[in-house]
């Protein structure tokens, strides 16, 4: 579900004060999930349906220097 369509969702919702358990089952949350995007929506506005970790890179993650170098290995040493 993308993030405009959660973000429609949760707007009518605190506009007309719709029911929070038929919006949660549209969304495929919980009730308690959007009594926490209600409370984030007037203070982030749109930023509050885009998932914090976007953009960030995985903590076992490895460098470009050691992928360069695990590269250079399968096509020399281990092929």
């Amino acid at each position: 579900m993308t993030k405009y369509i959660k973000r429609n969702i949760i707007k009518e919702l605190v506009d007309h004060n719709t029911n929070k358990t038929r919006a949660a089952l549209k969304l495929g949350i919980s009730v308690r999930q959007v009594n926490r995007l209600i409370k984030s929506y007037p203070t982030k506005g749109k930023a509050a349906f885009v998932h914090r970790n976007t953009g960030r890179k995985t903590v076992n993650c490895f460098t470009t220097e050691i992928n360069n170098k695990i590269i250079i290995l399968h096509h020399t040493k281990y092929q």
